[in-house]
């Protein structure tokens, strides 16, 4: 749980090359408490892949930093810069999305469901 982007900069740093998962959640957040057992059961079977979570109340300047508007939300990172995906990235990410999920029916999840799923395509 990071409080500071300092904080938050020295884990990425340390990351290397892997892979970061980030969760922005609350406590009180419905949705994170159910996704929480998935992201943990995540963090054990992907190692090859870092995994941290910021509480956007304890670190209300951080969510805003990273223009947290809405909880769970989860952005990945790699060598501390935010992976992002622009134009016919966009296309192939719901091509494999589907793939994973078995159908376009998956297009339809929540935001942070298929942000979720982004990283297991990722670590794949």
């Amino acid at each position: 749980m990071f409080s500071s982007q300092d904080e938050l900069k020295t884990f990425l740093r340390s990351a290397g090359n892997k892979l970061v998962v980030v969760e922005f959640s609350a406590t009180w957040c419905g949705p994170c408490k159910r996704i929480y057992p998935l992201f943990h059961a995540m963090s054990l079977q992907y190692r090859n892949v870092m995994f941290a979570n910021v509480d956007v109340d304890s670190a209300r300047e951080l969510a805003r930093t990273y223009h947290i508007n809405a909880i769970p939300t989860f952005q990945m990172f790699k060598q501390t810069q935010k992976v992002c995906f622009h134009g016919n990235w966009q296309t192939e990410i719901d091509h494999r999305t589907i793939r994973v999920l078995g159908g376009e029916k998956c297009l339809g999840y929540p935001g942070w469901m298929k942000q979720l799923y982004l990283f297991l395509i990722l670590a794949m």
